[in-house]
C-alpha cells in the first residue's frame, strides 16, 4: 500500500522494508556523481544484460538534464539505489506514426525512458514496483495514458511490461543515436 512522503510521492511499505520512489534533485542525489559528470554510473549499477549484449545507457549530458528538470526519479531503500529512471512526455519521432489505442495530446501522456533494476535486486519484485509507481504517477499527474518502447530483443522487459498490464501494440523500426536503426516493440497502458 502506498503511502505519502514528504515530496508528495507515495512510497510502498513492504513488510518492514521501506522503498521510496522519488524524484531526484540536485540536493539529494549524490553531489559527487554530478560534479565529476559521473552520473550514468548511477545507471550503469542498475542496467542488467539483454540478449547477451548490454542494455543502452544514458549519457551523462542525457542524466544531467534529466536531473535538472526534474524528471530523474529512483527507488531506495535506506539510501541504497535499487532502480532508477527517467519520467516525462518526450518520444521518439516515431511514435507518431504508432497505433496507439487512445488519441492524446503529448502532453496527456508519461513516457519512462531507461529503466534499470540493480542486478542485486532483480527478481525480488523490484521492477514491478518501479512500473506500479510510474502508472501511480502518471495518473496522480492527470495523464491519460503511458507508453514506451523496448528494444526488439529485450524479454526481460516484455515480461515486465505485460505482467504489469502494459500492452503491446507493435513492432517498428526506429533510430536513436547509441542504437541506430533498430527494432523497438511499443507498448501502451491506458489510464
Amino acid at each position: 500500500a502506498g503511502r505519502p512522503n514528504p515530496s508528495g510521492v507515495p512510497f510502498l511499505w513492504l513488510g518492514v522494508i521501506r522503498w521510496y520512489f522519488k524524484k531526484q534533485t540536485r540536493t539529494n542525489l549524490t553531489a559527487s556523481a554530478l560534479s565529476t559528470g559521473r552520473s550514468s554510473m548511477l545507471w550503469r549499477q542498475t542496467m542488467t544484460r539483454s540478449a547477451g549484449r548490454r542494455a543502452s545507457i544514458p549519457t551523462d549530458e542525457f542524466l544531467q538534464e534529466s536531473l535538472l528538470r526534474g524528471e530523474l526519479f529512483t527507488l531506495e531503500e535506506d539510501g541504497q539505489l535499487y532502480a532508477c529512471t527517467v519520467l516525462n512526455s518526450e518520444s521518439n519521432e516515431g511514435y507518431a506514426g504508432t497505433p496507439w489505442s487512445l488519441n492524446c495530446r503529448d502532453d496527456e501522456v508519461l513516457i519512462p525512458h531507461a529503466l534499470g533494476v540493480r542486478p542485486a535486486q532483480q527478481g525480488k519484485g523490484v521492477g514491478q514496483r518501479v512500473v506500479e509507481e510510474i502508472l501511480q504517477y502518471a495518473r496522480v499527474n492527470g495523464k491519460k495514458a503511458v507508453r514506451l518502447d523496448i528494444l526488439g530483443q529485450n524479454a526481460v522487459a516484455e515480461k515486465l511490461y505485460t505482467k504489469c498490464g502494459i500492452q503491446f501494440v507493435q513492432a517498428k523500426t526506429m533510430f536513436y543515436e547509441d542504437t541506430g536503426w533498430t527494432e523497438f516493440k511499443m507498448y501502451e497502458f491506458n489510464l
